[in-house]
């Protein structure tokens, strides 16, 4: 994963939400979405 593209890893981020909300419920479905707005601010 560390040499695909952005794309390609919110594809992969996409797959693994069922995953990410059986394992932490919708607070860790927001984190993620939080993460994920926080390195697009880092990584434009």
């Amino acid at each position: 994963m560390a040499h695909s593209t952005r794309k390609d890893l919110l594809s992969d981020h996409r797959a693994l939400q069922p995953v990410i909300y059986a394992l932490g419920g919708e607070p860790a479905i927001a984190e993620t979405f939080r993460a994920i707005q926080d390195v697009g601010r880092w990584w434009p």
